[in-house]
């Protein structure tokens, strides 16, 4: 599908009420934590989960790679790739994105289509974790993004800092992100969307067979000063089958819930989700797959 220019702008600077750019990096790239509602302070131990938290890599000891893919808005891709490793109290991660807004429309005003361009975006993330005493660990991450919008591209970096805290019956996690700086991009730099995010996680066991992970996170926008509220569960059953759901509160373009499934076989685990949006956008769809050594 093309998209004439007011589009893309719109998807870069409006679409979300806010004016940072480089706005893919405030939403999670796996299927499990789209599914449910964005959540991403306090859930989940992959390097992609790390992207929001990176002290989410210390949740638990497996090495991973990972692999994961969504296609959402005016047809926007992204495709990640993620592993993760653990020596003694620490784990690394590193994960490699690339999102691309295609085939984007040139026009003059009220004339004839000039040709169309992709605007691209690339973000490698380097993390590390440290385990200390009492299941409280402390994650860094720094983040490199590429961009390039028609002639013009730019490069920057930006770092997250995270705590988690594992109680016995709850988790929470604060995580603040995105705190660097972008060369100019032609005359004026894209500034990085910085904000804070404070999370809990509740796990709950239903029977021998079903247990519940219940997670609500509060992000705050720094510069525009906004609130969201994003918050999902998940229902699993024998830790092999999983059903999800989300919410999201705050945002124009993306409707309020989310939905999605996964599926545990052996060392692989496979997940999807669903997000419906509004204003005739199209719908988004996000795959993940994760091989965990053992």
């Amino acid at each position: 599908m093309k998209k004439n220019l007011f589009f893309f702008l719109f998807f870069t600077y409006n679409l979300f009420s806010q004016n940072s750019g480089i706005q893919f990096l405030k939403f999670n790239l796996d299927a499990r934590t789209n599914a449910m509602g964005n959540v991403s302070t306090a859930i989940g131990s992959t390097s992609i989960n790390a992207n929001s938290n990176p002290a989410l890599l210390s949740n638990d000891k497996n090495d991973i790679v990972e692999f994961a893919y969504k296609n959402s808005l005016i047809d926007t891709k992204t495709s990640t790739i993620a592993t993760k490793t653990n020596w003694n109290n620490f784990s690394f991660g590193i994960l490699f994105n690339s999102t691309t807004i295609s085939e984007i429309e040139i026009r003059e005003i009220a004339g004839n289509l000039q040709g169309t361009f992709d605007a691209k975006y690339v973000l490698g993330n380097f993390m590390i974790s440290y385990l200390f005493e009492n299941n409280f660990s402390f994650g860094i991450s720094n983040k490199i993004v590429y961009e390039k919008i028609f002639v013009d591209d730019a490069t920057g970096f930006a770092f997250d800092f995270g705590v988690l805290k594992n109680f016995e019956n709850f988790s929470i996690g604060i995580s603040l992100n995105n705190f660097g700086r972008m060369n100019s991009l032609k005359n004026k730099s894209t500034e990085f969307p910085k904000f804070t995010k404070v999370g809990i996680l509740i796990p709950y066991e239903i029977s021998k067979n079903f247990k519940t992970n219940f997670s609500i996170d509060e992000m705050f926008l720094l510069k525009e000063k906004n609130l969201y509220l994003h918050s999902g569960i998940e229902v699993l059953y024998n830790d092999i089958i999983a059903f999800r759901t989300g919410f999201q509160n705050g945002y124009e373009v993306q409707k309020h819930f989310s939905f999605g499934c996964g599926v545990n076989y052996q060392n692989i685990v496979f997940n999807y989700a669903f997000i419906q949006n509004n204003f005739g956008f199209d719908n988004e769809n996000a795959i993940s797959i994760t091989y965990i050594f053992q």
